[in-house]
């Protein structure tokens, strides 16, 4: 029997029974996120944190292979909470909610691409991979990268479905944000970036890969821009590219 041609009720009652399982997996999720060791990589960030909140600069005061967007990112929760172990709880709340809204961006995702029903099934099979609770909710840079990704995935999709060029703009912008983020999502968009020139050309809307192209360069203009008034962009460059 196809799914649609299920009784409306039988449906309701399928999504109440879908969500009275998924809660306890949500809890669990979530828990197991919060406790979970404190990794040797998370210290460290909150250790760049640190530095940068008294007034060092990266690069120049101590040596650091990451963008400080992350880092910009964490201050307000340590400067709220202060440099304790308590901080770095709350440091995790804050990564429990980047993950909370990947996974929401992530089903929006397949929703789009495929239906409602199989967003159900991939936002379950998502919550139970296991490497989700290593590091997922970590203090990573990674995470915020993929949130802003996956964001940026959707916002194009729907400005591609829907005509939008603000849509197509604001996903070069987050896809943009992703990569000043972690240089390390380079080659998912460079096959984005293939996907939607092969798009344009096929539809005859080359307009469309400019503007994506405009909001993808934009920020990392930006971003650029304040390391060479700083006068640091030579030195940053070669501490994340080498």
């Amino acid at each position: 029997m196809s799914v649609r041609r299920i009784p409306f009720v039988w449906k309701q009652i399928g999504f109440i029974l879908y969500i009275v399982l998924l809660a306890p997996l949500i809890f669990s999720v979530i828990r197991s996120g919060y406790l979970y060791t404190f990794d040797s990589d998370e210290l460290t960030h909150v250790q760049i944190v640190y530095h940068m909140a008294h007034g060092k600069l990266p690069y120049i005061s101590f040596f650091s292979i990451y963008t400080p967007i992350f880092h910009w990112f964490l201050t307000p929760v340590f400067q709220l909470a202060g440099f304790t172990i308590d901080a770095l709880y709350a440091g995790r709340l804050l990564m429990i909610i980047v993950f909370g809204l990947r996974v929401v961006m992530a089903t929006t995702l397949v929703y789009l691409v495929f239906d409602q029903y199989l967003a159900l099934l991939f936002a379950a099979l998502f919550l139970l991979d296991p490497f989700t609770v290593f590091n997922g909710m970590q203090i990573r840079p990674d995470n915020l990268m993929m949130l802003l990704f996956t964001a940026g995935l959707v916002a194009l999709l729907v400005g591609l479905r829907r005509r939008r060029s603000g849509a197509v703009l604001l996903a070069g912008m987050l896809i943009s944000g992703a990569l000043v983020t972690s240089i390390k999502i380079v080659p998912s968009i460079g096959v984005v970036a293939v996907f939607l020139l092969w798009h344009a050309l096929r539809d005859r809307h080359r307009e469309t890969f400019w503007v994506f192209l405009a909001g993808l360069v934009l920020p990392i203009l930006m971003f650029l821009f304040y390391f060479a008034v700083q006068g640091t962009l030579g030195t940053m460059l070669l501490h994340i590219l080498v």
